[in-house]
C-alpha cells in the first residue's frame, strides 16, 4: 500500500493507546475489547467516529457515571466547604446568572460543578470530571437552551444554597433531582441525529 514502517506503526500504537488493539510483543496484534480495556480516549475516539452523535445507550452511560460522581461531590462541598470556596461558586454563579448566550452558559456551569470537584478534597474526582468536559458540556447545552434555561439556573442557585447552609443530604437530592430533570430535558430535545461532539 506504499505505507511507510513508521505510519504504520504510529497507527498501531494509538489504536493500542485508544484501547482498540491489544499488542503482545513478539506474538501479534489482536482487535481489543474496548469496553473491557478502553479509556476516555476511547469514548472520545468513537464520539469522533460517529460524527460527534451521542447513542442512546451511551447517552445514559455518560449521564450515568456524572450522577454517580456528582451525588458524592455534593454531600463532600457542602460538608468541607470553606468560605474561600462559597467566594469561587458565588462569583460563578453571578456568571452564570448574568450569561445570555447557550455556549457559554453550559461551560460555565461545567466550571461550577468542575470547582466543586476540586473542593471535594477528592483528589481523583477533579481529573475524572475535567475528562468528561469534551463529551458532556455539549450535553447540557440542551439544557442551557430555552425553554429550559430558566430552570437549569435555579437548580445551579438550589445547590448553591445547600452547599452555604452545610447541609449535604439536600444538596444530594438537589443532584438527584437535578439529573432526572437534565435527563427528562434531554430526552426531550435530543436527536440520535444531531451532533454533540466535534
Amino acid at each position: 500500500m506504499r505505507v511507510s514502517r513508521a505510519v504504520v506503526n504510529g497507527g498501531i500504537t494509538e489504536l493500542a493507546n485508544k484501547g482498540f488493539l491489544e499488542v503482545t510483543p513478539r506474538k501479534g496484534i489482536r482487535v481489543a475489547d474496548y469496553k473491557r480495556y478502553g479509556k476516555l480516549d476511547t469514548l472520545e475516539a468513537i464520539l469522533a467516529y460517529n460524527g460527534g452523535r451521542f447513542t442512546p445507550e451511551m447517552l445514559r452511560s455518560i449521564l450515568g457515571v456524572r450522577r454517580a460522581i456528582q451525588v458524592d461531590i455534593a454531600q463532600l462541598v457542602a460538608t468541607r466547604r470553606s468560605e474561600e470556596d462559597l467566594e469561587t461558586l458565588r462569583g460563578l454563579y453571578q456568571k452564570i446568572e448574568e450569561s445570555d448566550d447557550p455556549v457559554t452558559l453550559s461551560e460555565l456551569i461545567f466550571e461550577f460543578e468542575h470547582a466543586c470537584s476540586v473542593m471535594s478534597g477528592n483528589m481523583i474526582y477533579p481529573l475524572i470530571n475535567y475528562a468528561f468536559r469534551a463529551s458532556y458540556t455539549p450535553l447540557m447545552l440542551i439544557t442551557c437552551k430555552q425553554p429550559f434555561r430558566d430552570e437549569r439556573i435555579r437548580w445551579v442557585r438550589k445547590l448553591l444554597g445547600f452547599i452555604e447552609q452545610k447541609r449535604p443530604e439536600e444538596a444530594v437530592r438537589c443532584i438527584e433531582d437535578g439529573n432526572i430533570w437534565c435527563m427528562e430535558a434531554i430526552g426531550q430535545s435530543y436527536s440520535p441525529e444531531e451532533r454533540y461532539f466535534t
